[in-house]
């Protein structure tokens, strides 16, 4: 069933690119069903007239596609389309906020004056993947700092996948399981990997080396991995 995001003000409310996504893009009918996602809830919603859009919003289901603890990436700057598709993924497999970085190794770097427009580039790529992925919330993207900043922020549980740890670290499948509303973070290094002093200054922050495999993992396939692998981890009660 489709899915859209909606705002209710004694009425469905569409924005015009989305009202325009469903009439012209998918072809809904008058009388077909869809699910309107309204302030993180989902309702059963009916196509009452199309010119103009009229929707009828009905009962509130139940669903809940979301992790149930908090889960958090950091992840340095990727180059090309592969940052794309780290948020994309992200998305999907339920992670709450991605931060991204600025670090030693990146090879992109972000002027702060255009932050903001990248970040609304982002922000429909998050849209979009939510829809597909069936979540109730959106994942945070909001962030751009320096590496070491970013270390410091507060967490139950933080974790470095770092190929500098390969042979010695704890295999992310063997961490304990995560209880609900922990906040776990998951740094996963650029292409290159973190620098030695990175992972210094990470476990002097708390940071505890994981491994995700024998094998040298390109950072795109390397985020996809260690958040699959979070996302079967959690859901035991404190």
């Amino acid at each position: 069933m489709i899915r859209i995001f909606a705002q209710w003000q004694n009425q469905v409310i569409l924005t015009d690119d989305d009202a325009h996504h469903l009439v012209r893009v998918l072809r809904v009918q008058v009388g077909e069903m869809i699910e309107l996602l309204i302030s993180e809830t989902v309702y059963e919603g009916r196509v009452v007239s199309l010119h103009p859009l009229v929707i009828e919003r009905g009962q509130a289901i139940i669903s809940n596609h979301e992790l149930p603890f908090l889960l958090t990436l950091i992840y340095p700057l990727a180059k090309g389309e592969r940052l794309d598709w780290v948020v994309q993924k992200a998305t999907e497999l339920g992670v709450h906020e991605l931060i991204a970085c600025e670090s030693e190794r990146t090879i992109v770097h972000w002027e702060l004056a255009s932050v903001s427009n990248k970040m609304l580039r982002y922000q429909r790529m998050i849209k979009e993947a939510t829809l597909q992925s069936k979540r109730e919330k959106m994942m945070i993207m909001t962030r751009y700092l320096p590496l070491y900043d970013a270390f410091k922020l507060p967490f139950d549980r933080r974790y470095l996948a770092s190929e500098h740890h390969l042979h010695q670290a704890k295999h992310l499948l063997d961490i304990p399981p995560i209880l609900q509303g922990e906040r776990i973070a998951i740094a996963v290094g650029p292409e290159g990997g973190f620098s030695p002093n990175e992972v210094t200054q990470a476990g002097l922050q708390g940071y505890e080396p994981i491994s995700l495999g024998k094998s040298i993992l390109r950072t795109e396939t390397a985020v996809t991995v260690a958040l699959g692998i979070l996302s079967q981890k959690g859901g035991q009660p404190r």
